[in-house]
């Protein structure tokens, strides 16, 4: 599976509506690059690629047990990835950097269970 930014119409750099524009040299939000998580004999993801360009909206959509929440569960660092790389805000899934990114958009909470009152008030601000 591989989505480009390209494919989401977003190559033209808009902004969200009400959104400030991003500036140039921002690193991309996520990039996924050949990513695979197995659950013992079960394959959750399989050689996923996925870059969400600065600016962008992205919904995730797929059926029950298709891998959207394990997807953002390893980009948030709750779970350990079994092959490729996932990097968000251009620091790697799991570290500080990454999961104060990860904070802002987190699924279920994910990213955010661990972070203070105040550190998710500083990251939102």
């Amino acid at each position: 599976m591989s989505v480009e930014a390209a494919e989401l119409g977003v190559a033209d750099g808009r902004t969200a509506e009400g959104r400030p524009p991003i500036a140039p040299s921002q690193p991309e939000p996520l990039v996924v690059r050949g990513v695979s998580k197995r659950f013992g004999a079960s394959v959750a993801l399989e050689e996923v690629d996925v870059i969400v360009g600065p600016g962008s909206i992205v919904g995730l959509v797929g059926a029950n047990g298709s891998g959207k929440t394990t997807l953002l569960r390893l980009a948030a660092g709750l779970i350990r990835i079994d092959s490729g790389s996932i990097v968000v805000a251009g620091a790697p899934a799991g570290s500080p950097p990454a999961r104060g990114a990860a904070a802002r958009f987190a699924d279920q909470h994910a990213g955010v269970v661990e972070l203070t009152r105040g550190a998710v008030v500083g990251v939102a601000h």
